[in-house]
């Protein structure tokens, strides 16, 4: 295909144009070496009768360290935003087909499989128990864990329910049961679940999709499992 004359003039100005735009854009921008010219050539083309003051000079001086030090600043800032940003991926990279422990009540388990979990007490119990139901709200699974002290206490089922046959595939519902002078309440409950993959959220988080909990910020995650 023939190239004519008249577009590769026109191909030539463009480029041309857009040189000059930055050529334009780059001199508007008032870098280091450029405050220093301007200093000096005052410096220069001063009055000896009526030199610049002292205090002026070390006010232009000052505003000059100051924008040196707060692009600095910025640099370095970026630079370690980065390098944690980095160090977050390569992390909740590693997260993927192991389990992490996330706040939630409900745990899914593979047909013969087991399930892990924790809750976290505010205070220490007069006894402790766990009750685990299936989505049909029926009891599979109970539990007694005695007195415990305050802080996070994990548990297992091996997936063995009440009647001796083991627990269908699917998701269970887990209750830890604490008693506080006779009174009964119910703990922040976590669970351990399977990190499928990560990805970015919204404001730029990074963000675990977890089975039978969706979308979970990678800073909630308490501890790892296998």
């Amino acid at each position: 295909m023939a190239i004519s004359a008249t577009s590769t003039l026109r191909t030539v100005d463009d480029y041309n144009a857009s040189q000059a735009a930055e050529a334009e854009r780059t001199s508007s921008v008032l870098g280091q070496d450029d405050f220093l010219k301007l200093m000096t050539t005052q410096l220069m083309n001063q009055d000896p009768l009526q030199p610049m003051e002292n205090g002026e000079f070390l006010a232009q001086m000052a505003q000059f360290s100051t924008v040196s030090g707060i692009n600095e600043m910025n640099t370095s800032v970026q630079g370690l935003a980065e390098s944690y940003r980095s160090q977050q991926l390569m992390q909740a990279g590693a997260l993927i087909n192991k389990k992490a422990l996330v706040a939630g009540n409900v745990a899914e388990i593979d047909a013969g499989g087991s399930l892990r979990g924790a809750f976290e007490l505010t205070q220490a119990t007069d006894g402790t128990g766990i009750v685990i139901r299936n989505m049909r709200g029926e009891i599979v699974h109970e539990e007694q864990m005695g007195i415990l002290m305050k802080g996070i206490h994990e548990f297992t089922w091996d997936g063995i329910t009440t009647s001796g046959a083991p627990a269908e595939a699917g998701q269970y519902i887990v209750e830890p049961v604490a008693l506080d002078n006779g009174e009964s309440y119910t703990p922040n409950t976590l669970v351990y679940a399977d990190v499928q993959a990560i990805s970015t959220g919204l404001s730029g988080e990074l963000v675990l999709e977890v089975a039978g909990m969706g979308a979970v910020p990678f800073s909630e995650v308490l501890r790892v499992g296998e």
